[in-house]
């Protein structure tokens, strides 16, 4: 931590002195046990008002991250995003604008609360960060009835995905896919075409449309791998392994009846809203919501929370909140970007900042010393993006 923080020009920054790892983790426990809220919330409105965001739409997610630790109380053994069992999670929910992707808030709870409920407390959070009524776009892992219904009692609407559970296998039961595949109902998406449709749906007592959406690349990837699947096994007489055994009758002959209800389903995808968005409007504003599952990619990797290697509470949340405090800097710099017409994500144009470097030295003329600095020359590349950050800054 001395010798990073030595070669760094933050001391002349911060005016701080004697850094170390100690004064870091007391600085983080004070951080976690601040008004954290009060402080989203600032930084939000700032934002907002810096760069003239809309908030009348949300997005939401959540992921989890791991522990190293073993004696934190938010910590709960799950299987985590990466497909890993039995880690000890910490769950963490984000708010974000709709058009912009600036954060509104985080939550951090234990790794076995379930979406769904960080979702129910987030929908409060939306209005404590006063949100006006808007869109509310999230994913089919928190996707319910009563969801739905408390988006609207608050006065929003729903754009989310759903799962192909009964009563979308019902609404979707009689029809014709083949007809689906049509120049009215094609959707092009940044490298991707879909066939989409829509069906009258209610949630519970909220009338809505079940948005249909094809993918018939991935349609004839899918069935033609399950059929060669069950070839090879029907050649091979081997065991057939359980996820295939629904496709052979007793005698191990191929049952094309449950063959062809699988296929049905194979590339499908649906979308559930209360909204009056044009289907075309509501699939693309729909996948735009990447903006914050890279955000959490950017938490995780770029900005080190995976994994946490802290034990006590208040570090691990303190450590968390740092993570988010540096993510708004991050969407700062990448808003800027974006406003100066500049093609390039944000972790691209710090790595290519990292070259600059200043040189601090002392002069000796006729017995006087004297402290100088100089900063090595910078490219043109570099110039653009130290001004798409701050206009006003001297660069050589």
């Amino acid at each position: 931590m001395g010798n990073w923080f030595a070669k760094t020009d933050f001391h002349a920054v911060t005016k701080l002195e004697n850094f170390n790892s100690d004064r870091l983790y007391r600085a983080i426990e004070a951080l976690a046990n601040s008004d954290v809220r009060a402080i989203e919330k600032s930084i939000f409105e700032n934002i907002c008002q810096i760069f003239g965001e809309d908030n009348s739409g949300v997005l939401y997610d959540g992921t989890n991250t791991h522990l190293h630790g073993s004696l934190s109380t938010p910590a709960a053994k799950g299987k985590d995003k990466e497909g890993v069992k039995n880690r000890l999670l910490v769950q963490i929910g984000m708010g974000v604008t709709k058009d912009r992707g600036i954060p509104i808030f985080h939550q951090v709870h234990a790794g076995n609360v379930h979406d769904t409920q960080m979702f129910k407390e987030a929908v409060s959070m939306f209005k404590e960060r006063g949100l006006r009524a808007g869109l509310a776009i999230y994913d089919r892992g928190i996707t319910s009835e009563s969801i739905v219904v408390l988006l609207r009692e608050n006065g929003w609407r729903s754009l989310a995905g759903i799962k192909n559970h009964l009563g979308v296998k019902q609404a979707i039961s009689k029809m014709d896919f083949a007809d689906l595949e049509t120049y009215r109902n094609l959707v092009s998406l940044e490298g991707t075409d879909l066939f989409a449709t829509s069906l009258p749906f209610k949630m519970e007592r909220i009338n809505g449309r079940l948005i249909i959406m094809l993918n018939p690349i991935k349609r004839r990837q899918l069935t033609t791998k399950r059929l060669r699947r069950i070839r090879e096994f029907q050649e091979s007489g081997d065991r057939i392994p359980g996820e295939l055994r629904k496709f052979f009758d007793q005698r191990g002959r191929v049952n094309s009846h449950a063959v062809k209800r699988a296929n049905a389903y194979e590339g499908l995808s649906f979308l559930f809203t209360d909204s009056r968005l044009k289907i075309p409007d509501a699939i693309k504003m729909y996948f735009a919501k990447d903006v914050i599952e890279k955000g959490f990619q950017c938490i995780k990797s770029d900005l080190g929370l995976r994994p946490i290697n802290l034990q006590i509470d208040e570090r691990i949340k303190g450590k968390i909140f740092v993570a988010y405090l540096a993510y708004n800097l991050i969407t700062t710099f990448r808003l800027k970007l974006e406003d100066k017409g500049l093609n390039i994500s944000p972790m691209q144009a710090l790595r290519d900042l990292e070259s600059i470097h200043k040189i601090n030295g002392v002069t000796q003329r006729e017995g006087r010393s004297a402290n100088f600095s100089k900063i090595c020359t910078l490219s043109n590349h570099q110039k653009a993006l130290l001004k798409a950050v701050s206009p006003g800054l001297p660069v050589i």
